[in-house]
């Protein structure tokens, strides 16, 4: 989307430029001034109408307390005791002479009307007799002057409203504020009331269009004055609308619920009901000269747009500068962009001439001693020099293109080389890898033989073991044997002693006769017993001896046995670590061969990788020919001046180098040396030019 609307031309952009580099700070600056000059006309005529609504109602105040000590006044006068000729004479004469009310009705003590002005402000007669003899008893305003519950020097008020009295007389609204006042004989006794209906158009109506209309003066032609009494009642408007019926506060006005609150001061608001905005300034009233005052307030709404008159003045002025000042710019922006834009152009022209044709013996003529100037001699020598490239790139061109085809050659000889060598590598690695294995297998085997003499080692120092325990248990038999045999030996010596005490006894019995006889026969028992105990231990003794002749030589076999044991470890050891040093000679020889089938490997990789290089390289000669071709097409493309031309032909081109045909003829043996060779015979052929890079130097 963006794209749609970018600037394509230098003279677009530059003709944003100058209007944004003239018309952004004057938009800014402008904009700044009526906002400050805005937020300035605000402040001044919230300041000037709260400071007008404070001057109206101070007035109104001071009115109302001179009217509250008219009434006293009045009916302090003498005439107010007189008759009822002198007491109408006085009222029509008060009203004449103040012009500001409409009745003022004179009642006695018990309520009766005895007297009312009969004239009007203006002199003329009105129709007030019908009120003469009136009862007023049980009216507010009478009830409080006469039941002298009023101080001395305070007068009753009933707030504005609409009274049906002067309704009746005078007919319209009847809107007045009634002033009542106890009449007072020399004794200081009520003897009536005096009571003055002063009319709202005369002491309030009057300020407010005063004050309009030195509003009016200032310029402020829509400032609208509305007084409220202490609840938001309309008692007063410059239009008379609503007046007695609206309340302010009720319907929304935001100034009428300040002064509800007691509060003055100014702000900003809309109209309710139709939304307009409005500055408006409102002041409470305070009373005046000691008197209190009613609670009323005053408002004063002006136009915003009034208000912000001057503010819109200088906008719309700012707005015609603006609009001046853009054309200027643009006039100012074109002219000077035609001077850069023309000699921008012709050197668009040269060079589109240049990539369209490839003719380099164009020039930009511009004849100008600023940077244009400069740019023009800079292009015609970029075009200069861009010949002279061309004619180098096309002479190197066909060097490159004939070396890059020697190259291709000695890189096909290479390759067949190192392929011939790596398959003599492959033969290499395919037999190391044969005695890797055989290595590996009698590795394999040592290993198997040491463990298996390790196990026979084992064997044997274990069959040493249990045959010294055999020895060692043939000595503890041979023990118990001898042992054995003294038991016997000891039982052999039992028997006999028993057997001489048996022939004791015998012979003891006999003696006896008769009665030893029973014990003769159990002193034969016993011999007899003896004698075989005798007999018995004679053969377990000779047992024993034979037993201990056969475990002596037992004992004397199995040391024996124990000495060949220990003599076959000896030998089972020295096979052990023989066999142990074979697999470690082996694993070391495994691991040689490793390494040598590894660097075969390596050998192997790195030829093949030889190889593949040199095919690529070759490949790469092969790319660089044709794309050296390629590049002497392309440079002829370029239309060279006839000197450029002439140096061309008679440019000497680089010969074949005699060192790659040598190359080339080599056995794949030499590879090495050639590549060392091709090196420097690079060298010579990258230098084939006029400069020492292989290009022509400028």
């Amino acid at each position: 989307m963006l794209a749609r609307f970018a600037f394509r031309s230098l003279r677009s952009k530059m003709l944003a430029a100058f209007l944004v580099m003239g018309l952004v700070p004057m938009t800014v600056v402008g904009w700044m001034e009526y906002a400050r000059s805005r937020d300035m006309l605000i402040h001044d005529a919230k300041e000037r109408l709260s400071l007008n609504a404070g001057s109206v109602i101070d007035k109104i105040d001071r009115n109302l307390f001179e009217r509250y000590g008219d009434v006293q006044a009045f009916a302090g006068n003498p005439l107010a005791r007189g008759t009822q000729g002198q007491r109408i004479d006085a009222a029509n004469f008060y009203t004449r002479t103040y012009g500001i009310y409409d009745l003022m009705v004179i009642a006695d003590a018990d309520g009766r009307v005895v007297a009312v002005n009969n004239v009007d402000k203006d002199g003329k007669p009105i129709n007030s007799a019908a009120l003469l003899g009136r009862t007023v008893k049980g009216v507010s305003w009478f009830e409080e002057a006469v039941s002298g519950r009023l101080a001395q020097g305070t007068t009753h008020i009933v707030d504005a409203s609409s009274d049906p009295v002067v309704k009746e007389i005078l007919g319209g609204a009847g809107e007045v504020i009634v002033f009542s006042a106890p009449i007072r004989d020399p004794n200081g006794r009520v003897i009536g009331v005096w009571s003055n209906r002063a009319s709202m158009t005369r002491i309030v109506g009057e300020i407010v269009a005063a004050s309009e209309k030195e509003m009016a003066a200032t310029g402020a032609v829509s400032v609208r004055t509305t007084v409220v009494n202490k609840d938001g009642l309309v008692i007063a408007a410059d239009s008379g609308a609503g007046v007695l019926e609206r309340n302010l506060a009720k319907v929304g006005w935001e100034s009428a619920r300040q002064l509800l609150e007691g509060k003055s001061g100014a702000l900003e608001e809309l109209e309710p009901g139709t939304g307009e905005p409005h500055v408006s300034g409102y002041a409470k009233s305070v009373g005046a000269l000691g008197f209190a005052g009613l609670g009323w307030g005053v408002v004063l709404y002006q136009d915003r747009a009034e208000a912000l008159a001057a503010a819109t003045s200088l906008r719309n002025t700012v707005l015609v500068i603006g609009t001046i000042a853009a054309v200027l710019i643009i006039l100012a922006a074109l002219a000077f962009a035609r001077t850069i834009v023309q000699p921008i152009q012709e050197a668009v022209r040269v060079l589109g001439h240049v990539a369209e044709t490839g003719d380099l013996t164009q020039q930009l003529n511009i004849k100008s001693n600023d940077e244009l100037g400069e740019m023009a001699v800079s292009f015609n020598g970029f075009l200069s020099k861009l010949t002279q490239i061309a004619t180098g790139m096309r002479r190197s061109a066909t060097t490159v293109t004939r070396a890059a085809r020697e190259l291709s050659a000695v890189a096909d000889d290479i390759s067949s080389a190192a392929q011939s060598q790596a398959s003599s590598l492959e033969e290499t690695a395919a037999s190391m890898e044969e005695i890797t294995a055989t290595v590996k297998h009698n590795a394999e085997n040592a290993s198997q033989a040491s463990q298996l003499a390790g196990s026979a080692r084992g064997v044997a120092e274990k069959g040493g073991r249990v045959t010294g325990d055999a020895v060692d248990a043939m000595g503890a038999i041979n023990a118990s044997s001898r042992k054995i045999a003294d038991i016997i030996t000891t039982i052999d010596e039992i028997a006999f002693q028993t057997n001489l005490l048996a022939l004791n006894a015998a012979v003891e019995a006999a003696r006896a006769g008769a009665q030893g006889r029973g014990f003769a026969v159990v002193a034969s028992e016993v011999r007899s017993l003896a004698a075989r105990s005798a007999s018995a231990a004679k053969e377990i003794k000779g047992l024993i001896s034979e037993s201990t002749e056969k475990v002596n030589h037992g004992t004397t076999l199995v040391n024996q046995s124990g000495q060949t044991l220990d003599e076959i470890v000896t030998g089972v050891k020295r096979v052990t670590d023989i066999v142990a040093e074979i697999a470690a000679a082996s694993r070391e020889q495994s691991v040689g061969i490793e390494e040598v089938n590894r660097a075969v490997s390596q050998m192997d990789q790195i030829t093949q990788q030889n190889a593949a290089q040199t095919e690529e390289l070759s490949a790469t000669a092969g790319t660089l020919a044709t794309q050296a071709t390629d590049l002497e097409q392309m440079v002829s493309w370029f239309k060279l001046s006839r000197d450029d031309q002439s140096f061309l032909g008679g440019a000497e081109t680089a010969a074949p180098s005699r060192a790659m045909k040598r190359r080339a003829a080599k056995a794949p043996a030499a590879a090495a040396p050639a590549a060392r060779e091709a090196t420097d015979d690079d060298e010579s052929f990258m230098g084939a030019g006029s400069g020492g890079d292989g290009f022509v130097d400028f």
